[in-house]
């Protein structure tokens, strides 16, 4: 494999021009390349730039809504029900941490699922913006089968990923 070095704010800039290139708006393709070089830096190169590609991919085939339209539905006074149109992970994600860091200020927590979202990227990117804020979260998703359950050869298990 070839490694090549890039400067990270040219890396942030291309990266941007490239999710701006197949609809992402300005401001979400900030987010998702921030999310992706902030894994790179922490040196979890599997969620970091490598995933470009396939985000590209996504949109290309109509996976993932470059511009959703989120409906969030508060089903009761702190918890809230995301249907976010397929949208990028990251932008759900933010999305969903604004809505609860917002609830918690009123009335000392809150809690979201978000259906219908891609890939997320770094979940501890989340996290540190909300203890950045003085908020404790907990972050849980579902992952694809990478792994073999004990004794089995066929990977049927994720890795169900989460961040505190």
């Amino acid at each position: 494999m070839v490694q090549v070095q890039i400067a990270i704010e040219e890396a942030k800039e291309l990266t941007q021009q490239i999710f701006c290139s197949v609809g992402v708006p300005e401001a979400d393709a900030a987010l998702t390349t921030d999310n992706l070089i902030s894994a790179d830096l922490c040196g979890l190169a599997s969620h970091g730039l490598m995933r470009v590609g396939a985000y590209v991919r996504r949109i290309r085939m109509g996976l993932t809504n470059p511009a959703p339209h989120m409906n969030v539905e508060k089903t009761a006074d702190n918890i809230f029900k995301i249907h976010a149109d397929h949208a990028l992970g990251q932008v759900a994600t933010m999305h969903a941490l604004e809505l609860c860091m917002e609830q918690t200020a009123k009335s000392g927590s809150a809690f979201a699922v978000i259906n219908h979202m891609n890939h997320l990227g770094m979940a501890g990117y989340y996290s540190k913006i909300a203890a950045k804020r003085g908020y404790l979260t907990f972050l849980c998703t579902n992952a694809s089968p990478t792994m073999a359950p004990f004794g089995g050869m066929e990977p049927l298990l994720g890795t169900n990923p989460f961040c505190v």
